[in-house]
């Protein structure tokens, strides 16, 4: 399990995470609070893209009219 945090956690913070987490090998990963924006910056921003080209995929909604027909000469 990877834990990201911008400081070094503090006690109990720690141990909140080592009983959420028993039996598991946790690594901690301390970076920048400039850093630790930029990433969850880009992650927002693949989610939107996903978002979009999922919405893009999907068929047209109801609702939507058809061309116009062409007149029938009688």
């Amino acid at each position: 399990m990877l834990l990201a945090t911008a400081a070094f956690p503090g006690a109990p913070a720690q141990k909140f995470w080592q009983d959420k987490y028993t039996g598991k090998n946790l690594l901690w990963y301390v970076t920048s609070n400039r850093s630790f924006q930029g990433a969850m910056e880009k992650l927002e921003q693949k989610k939107n893209e996903a978002a979009q080209a999922a919405a893009a995929a999907q068929p047209a909604a109801k609702g939507v009219t058809k061309p116009p027909m062409p007149v029938k000469k009688s």
